[in-house]
């Protein structure tokens, strides 16, 4: 008798660990999936950054290709004006 009821303690203290272990389990299993979705709308929230920033360099780089060129044109335009003087 008295081995039976070891035996039950025994088991109902290891189902409590267990249902304990699983909470713990199911709660850092909550916390990450949080953390995930976070970092998942963080790294969104980056490529438009990136995707505006692509854009404006894109819009400088072609803008400074037009000022080069127009300088270019204006340089040659002054010294064959010096030639012709």
């Amino acid at each position: 008798m008295q081995s039976q009821q070891i035996h039950k303690r025994v088991s109902a203290i290891g189902v409590r660990q267990e249902e304990s272990l699983l909470e713990e389990s199911a709660s850092r299993e909550a916390e990450l999936l949080d953390n995930i979705s976070d970092l998942e709308a963080e790294l969104r929230t980056t490529r438009q950054s990136l995707d505006q920033f692509r854009t404006e360099s894109e819009r400088a780089n072609a803008l400074v290709t037009e000022l080069t060129n127009q300088v270019t044109i204006a340089m040659k335009i002054q010294c064959s004006c010096f030639i012709c003087n």
